[in-house]
Parts: C-alpha cells; structure tokens; sequence
C-alpha cells in the first residue's frame, strides 16, 4: 500500500513525471553547454584539439573532473563534438547546434522550470573553477548570506522538494512515529524541518543538522515564522499545536559524515537528495545509522545513476569535495555494511525506506 501511496502523492502533486525530468534534464544540458561555450572551449575546437593541448589553452588540471566532463560533451545526444580514436582529438561538429536559451522559453511550461532553475545555473558557473581547480566547497560556497544562499534556499521551497517530501512520508506510517526523536538531515534553513513538524503534527522532537553554517543560523532565528508560512502553504485548513519550547526542533551546524550525538540518539533519521552533495556518502550513510536506535527507521529519497543526468552530476560536482550521484548498487552495498535492512525503494525520486537492525 505504502508504494502505492508513494507514487500517487508524487504524481498527482508534481504531475507527469517523465515531463518535469525531461524538462530538468533540458535545462541542465544547456546551463553546462553554455558555459562551455562563455568559456570559449566549443571556438577553440573548432579544429581538432588533444586532451593535452585543451588543458594547456585553458590551464585545466588532469583530473577526473574534467575527463568526466569532456566525456559528457563527447557523448552527448546531439553530437555536438566528434571525437577521432585515430588522433585522440575533440572536434566541434559544425552541423550540431548549441542549446539556446530563447528556443528553450518558446517551449510552453518551460519558463516556469527555467525560474526554479537558478540554482543548478550557478552551479555550472562554477565549472570552469572546478576545471582549474580553483572552486570552493558546497558549504564555503555558500558560508555567507547573500544571494547565491537566498537562492539555494528559495529551490527548496519549490514544490518539486515537497512532493517528494509528501511521498516519502506516504511510503511509511507517520502515525508510528509520532513522538519519536527524529533527525533531519540536510536540513537547510528550515523549510523542510517545518514540514517534517508538521507532518508529525508537532507531537515529535526534531533535530536539524546541516553543514552551511548560515543556513542553521536562519533555522534557529526564523523557525516560528518559517513553520508559520509553511503552514499557510501546505496545511492551512489543518488543526496543528502550538509552537512550544518542548515541540520546536533543535538545528544543528554539522555535515552527515560526522554527526556529534551518541550512539543510538534517534529514532528515525530523514534526509532527502542529500548524499551526493557530501563529500563521502558511504561514511554519511554509517553514521546516520549508528545514530539510530537498534530498529529504527531511516527514510526519505535518494536519486542514483542513472536517474539523474550526466550534465547534472557535473554540476553538482563543481563543488570541491562533493561525492555527486552513485549507482543504486553502491547505495544498497553502503546500507548493508551500515547493519541496515529491509531495504526498500519506489518511484523515479528514490523514495526508499530502511531500519537498523535488532541488537
């Protein structure tokens, strides 16, 4: 039933599916590929260049950020690079248009993925950065308010994060867990713990943690009035409490590859898309689970390869020590070797549920 539940939230809040991934994918294609072509890489192969000589003109680093990424370019649906195995040498395909933006807009719903869209824009901005070696990790990057952070927060109010949300607490028995300690992991500045206060009709104490250290300041300063938004959005006609010192959650500046709490302090752990953004998912994915009591729950959602697109992955690893996507083997292999069981996943967001093992 809780699968059922899962992908009938996840459509009916978000719409056909395939048709907003499609978008996403779209758009993320052409904020990489614009990039690129600000940088001036696509003119420069205009002739046949090695992988050496593109380095050197650019004074890229040999790493396995930028072979990945010359890889995409290579691989990419519309040809647009021809690569020669003979000469070992990137070649702009004069017959394959570039992405622009105007044809995009001219596509009808497109402008309003193109709007939710300013934070994966940013991120391709800092390819060329990364290429060099000259980027800054996810939370340096964003250790500061201003825009870059309001931005980042603002994506994940977008309702494409809450329906995930909603269908991963249609997947479980949120009824069973009321009262329960529960860690949000990837908390951001708030939105998302509110929804998990509300979710648990503020009868559970919630733990937020998250590594921008900016975003857990807005957390612990704004949480009555975030929740108070939150709640004219997604429960206005609901009869909620009161926003006590007991029910209202605690926050938290740490990553999830180093959670400072005892063993066994929870009684279910949350995160949603958060482990391609640490720096080790595996690690991430062991300390939740021994915070966990023994049969507690782990939940939420996890997108794996390859879901997610190429053109994606590379964005988000524009960020210094960033894992980015991995594949569902890895995923369940990491769950394994953290005593986690019962393993179970649905719909193309990842939702998926798991639980510590009895001692």
């Amino acid at each position: 039933m809780g699968r059922i539940k899962a992908w009938i939230t996840l459509i009916f809040q978000m719409g056909p599916i395939a048709g907003v991934a499609k978008q996403f994918e779209t758009l993320n294609r052409f904020f990489v590929l614009n990039t690129l072509k600000l940088e001036g890489l696509f003119d420069f192969i205009s002739s046949p260049q090695t992988y050496k000589e593109i380095l050197d003109h650019f004074k890229y680093e040999d790493s396995k950020y930028t072979r990945d990424l010359l890889e995409i370019i290579r691989n990419d649906r519309n040809k647009i690079v021809i690569y020669s195995e003979e000469d070992k040498t990137f070649k702009r395909n004069p017959s394959a248009k570039l992405p622009e933006l105007k044809d995009l807009l001219s596509v009808r719903s497109f402008e309003r993925i193109y709007q939710a869209s300013k934070v994966p824009q940013k991120f391709a901005q800092n390819i060329p950065n990364r290429l060099r070696g000259e980027s800054k990790g996810f939370a340096e990057d964003l250790k500061e308010p201003g825009p870059s952070l309001f931005d980042y927060n603002e994506a994940l109010t977008h309702k494409l994060y809450t329906a995930m949300r909603n269908s991963a607490f249609a997947f479980i028995d949120t009824n069973s867990l009321l009262g329960k300690k529960i860690l949000d992991v990837g908390c951001g500045a708030g939105r998302e713990t509110a929804e998990l206060w509300i979710k648990f009709k503020g009868q559970s104490k919630i733990v937020g943690v998250d590594p921008v250290e900016s975003f857990i300041e807005t957390a612990k300063s704004q949480f009555s009035s975030i929740l108070q938004e939150t709640i004219q959005i997604v429960a206005k006609n609901k009869i909620l409490p009161d926003l006590t010192e007991e029910n209202h959650p605690e926050f938290y500046n740490m990553p999830a590859e180093d959670l400072q709490f005892d063993d066994a302090s929870f009684d279910v752990a949350f995160l949603q898309q958060i482990l391609h953004w640490t720096s080790d998912a595996k690690k991430a994915i062991s300390e939740i689970s021994r915070v966990l009591k023994p049969g507690g729950m782990f939940f939420g959602s996890q997108g794996t390869l390859p879901l997610n697109t190429p053109y994606m992955d590379i964005m988000i690893r524009a960020h210094e020590k960033v894992i980015g996507f991995f594949s569902l083997e890895d995923l369940k292999k990491w769950i394994e070797e953290a005593n986690l069981i019962g393993f179970e996943r649905t719909t193309p967001a990842g939702i998926f549920k798991v639980y510590k093992k009895q001692s």
